[in-house]
């Protein structure tokens, strides 16, 4: 048994080199019931790993000015069962905000929101990434007259590896906490802007940091459109990892959160994180979804497991890009950040158009 945890693991170390950017998720069937003895989130790391004093603060993290744990379940319409992040304090622990500094954010200098365009873009990157992930799409989007944010988060001041914030390898952190700093971004962002709803772009593991954050938040009160880019929406099996049940062993899982980071273990198909989110309705009443794939994924596997299904109040597209569009390269995880053809698919979600490349260059 033990060679088959070395084995495992070394595999999956070998499939997370391939990355250059970020990684994540997809999955199996989702669970349709939660488990009533589903364990507590396991630690960030095991104790070898943990950086006891970090250098950045930590601290309780607060749900926004309008929003409580006890409102978001409410107005989510949730009146049983145990809310994540169980009895984890470092669930809800997040770094001092100044530690983003160190890697600029992306946001549209002097923008007025438009008749046209009355709604923010928030630009959300997924593991091991920052907002410049977005030096494409952002300038894209801006030409097109939209007002875009495009935010830092996810950063693991208690990693003895993810610690140092000038590295710019952010979404490590515990992906609850994460969901607490989207919230309050997008409630800095509403208030900038006077908006009553943003538009969320994200990739990987964004997708499942929007759905925990739709749910438990009820941030589909300020969402009109989330579009996810090989959205993790329901975890990732990493090319058949999650075959191997990592969580009956806490200390491999441990270890595992510490070399890859907590956000990139809790993607796992069969973690808690994943088996909560899983649980929750795929799709939250007034919001437009779009996820899009590609088939050429080899870190969000199975490719398709993004895809969300149309509950009642939503609309949900579940686009293939190759299905649609010519994209003139073997489109890879990382490469829907950058791609021409997933460009146009965004702006047509965006625009509430029929999401295809036709009439385009890049059209089948």
């Amino acid at each position: 048994m033990h060679s088959k945890i070395i084995r495992t693991a070394a595999g999956f170390f070998a499939s997370c080199a391939v990355l250059t950017g970020t990684v994540t998720v997809a999955q199996a069937t989702p669970l349709t019931d939660l488990p009533t003895n589903l364990p507590a989130e396991l630690p960030a790391a095991g104790e070898g790993f943990l950086r006891t004093a970090p250098n950045v603060p930590v601290h309780k993290a607060s749900y926004g000015p309008d929003t409580s744990l006890a409102q978001a379940r409410k107005a989510a319409g949730v009146t049983t069962g145990q809310p994540w992040p169980y009895a984890d304090p470092q669930n809800t622990e997040i770094p001092d905000p100044s530690v983003y500094s160190t890697v600029p954010e992306i946001r549209t200098p002097g923008c007025k929101l438009t008749k046209q365009h009355p709604y923010p873009v928030v630009l959300v990157h997924g593991t091991w990434a920052n907002a410049q992930k977005w030096e494409d799409l952002a300038p894209f989007l801006q030409q097109q007259g939209y007002c875009i944010f495009a935010m830092n988060y996810g950063f693991d001041a208690r990693s003895a590896i993810y610690h140092n914030a000038k590295a710019g390898k952010f979404a490590t952190n515990n992906i609850y906490s994460s969901a607490i700093e989207l919230n309050n971004y997008v409630n800095k962002v509403l208030k900038l802007t006077g908006a009553k709803k943003v538009d969320l772009i994200g990739h990987s593991q964004a997708g499942l940091v929007f759905h925990l954050w739709m749910h438990d938040f009820r941030g589909n009160l300020r969402t009109k459109h989330s579009i996810t880019l090989a959205g993790t929406n329901h975890g990732t099996t990493m090319m058949g990892l999650s075959a191997f049940p990592v969580w009956q062993f806490p200390t491999l899982a441990r270890d595992l959160s510490a070399i890859l980071s907590s956000a990139a273990i809790q993607q796992l198909v069969g973690s808690p994180m994943v088996r909560y989110i899983n649980s929750l309705p795929d799709s939250m009443p007034g919001v437009r979804y779009t996820a899009i794939a590609t088939k050429h994924d080899m870190t969000s596997t199975p490719y398709d497991a993004t895809f969300l299904k149309a509950l009642p109040g939503a609309v949900v597209h579940n686009v293939t890009v190759e299905d649609v569009c010519k994209p003139g390269e073997t489109l890879s995880h990382n490469k829907l950040t950058t791609n021409k053809s997933v460009q146009v698919l965004i702006l047509r979600a965006l625009q509430d158009a029929q999401i295809t490349c036709a009439g385009t260059q890049w059209a089948r």
